[in-house]
């Protein structure tokens, strides 16, 4: 029979490594800063295709981050966006990032490895990994396996546990340990709403042998930020497009568009109906959030506007999340993008119309017809 790990302690020794708020669903929005990178280019002249934007985990913006660092990968970072088991054991879902803008790939997909918890003196192997809606839970056992317990983020930050990963050097050399600490229990993101959003957040602390710990999730000037997590799903850093798989779990952070989606009511686990008396798909209609806020258009992971820019949603659902009444129309949304977008003069309501729409052939404006079709049924988008 396995014991509690309250029931008993264990004496395996471990040399230990080294070591922001949410706006209200009800206001107008801002949305992410465009970075000075290139997602795509022309593969005759190099040339920059795109105007890139945001990042859908956190803001690219002054003093925001959302990533692992070390003295020894020069200007090189790397973002873990999420975990997933294998072959008895749990993997880090993480990407090599270069900025520099004549790097051909941004995101090199390299992923590390959950090496174990470190506990009270005490290191144990994970054994499993769950969200519950947002609500991580670590399952642990010493190296008999006659010791375990599963603890929630609110007792793996009272034991002042650690989790023990191993990341691939983005430089490509070898690989670099960092210990994650849960700072604070768990917190409501928002107030929940009449909809039930249940989404929590906390933060984490991340350091390298002698690093002093800073938050894996950064915000406005720096600030500590909370990270949330999400299982089901995974998304691409460059695409934005969504991956459904039941074991995956999403790191992301409290200010990015997966994690505000949820916020706001676009949660897979809630129900809604739509204005046409269907049922809502809630999994899409989160991804039809994140296209929107990032104004991905082209559902290509290109966003078209930048941090602090305002906005209005409308979506008809019941219960109502978000009612803005639309004067001057931006777009028509879904999981792949826009279906519509008033991009001619003069009724150019894109919120950046001085930024060129490189699938603009590809997308039509939004007539009369279309938006009587599409407002019972898809998420909507306009500027104040």
């Amino acid at each position: 029979m396995k014991r509690s790990l309250f029931a008993q302690t264990i004496g395996l020794s471990l040399l230990l490594l080294g070591g922001c708020s949410s706006g209200d669903a009800g206001d107008q929005d801002n949305v992410l800063n465009k970075i000075k990178v290139c997602q795509s280019r022309d593969p005759d002249t190099g040339t920059c295709a795109d105007n890139n934007g945001d990042d859908i985990n956190n803001p690219n913006a002054a003093g925001y981050d959302f990533g692992l660092h070390h003295s020894d990968w020069s200007d090189l970072f790397y973002k873990p966006t999420g975990f997933y088991p294998q072959a008895g054991g749990w993997k880090v879902r993480g990407w090599a990032v270069n900025l520099d803008p004549l790097a051909l790939d941004h995101h090199v997909s390299a992923d590390g490895l959950v090496k174990g918890l470190a506990m009270g003196g005490s290191f144990y192997t994970v054994k499993n990994m769950k969200v519950a809606r947002t609500s991580l839970r670590i399952s642990f056992c010493d190296a008999t396996a006659t010791v375990c317990d599963t603890m929630s983020v609110d007792q793996l930050n009272a034991n002042g546990a650690q989790l023990v990963i191993a990341v691939p050097n983005p430089t490509g050399r070898g690989e670099t340990y960092f210990n994650w600490e849960f700072k604070t229990g768990e917190l409501p993101v928002e107030v929940i709403k009449a909809w039930g959003a249940d989404v929590t957040a906390q933060l984490i602390y991340v350091a390298a042998k002698a690093q002093v710990p800073t938050s894996l999730c950064k915000g406005s000037g720096g600030a500590d930020e909370r990270v949330v997590f999400q299982q089901g799903y995974y998304w691409d850093p460059d695409t934005f497009a969504k991956s459904v798989d039941p074991l995956a779990i999403t790191i992301t952070c409290e200010e990015g568009a997966i994690a505000e989606g949820l916020a706001r009511g676009y949660s897979p686990w809630s129900t809604a109906i739509v204005g046409d008396g269907s049922a809502a798909v809630m999994g899409d209609w989160q991804q039809s959030f994140i296209r929107m806020k990032t104004a991905d258009y082209c559902g290509s992971g290109d966003p078209f506007t930048f941090h602090g820019t305002k906005y209005l949603i409308s979506a008809p659902l019941e219960k109502v999340r978000d009612n803005d009444p639309i004067g001057k129309l931006e777009a028509i949304w879904g999981p792949d993008g826009a279906f519509c977008v008033n991009k001619t003069a003069p009724n150019d309501y894109r919120r950046h119309p001085e930024l060129a729409l490189g699938c603009a052939a590809a997308i039509p404006d939004c007539d009369a017809a279309t938006v009587d079709l599409r407002s019972k049924t898809n998420l909507m988008n306009g500027i104040p």
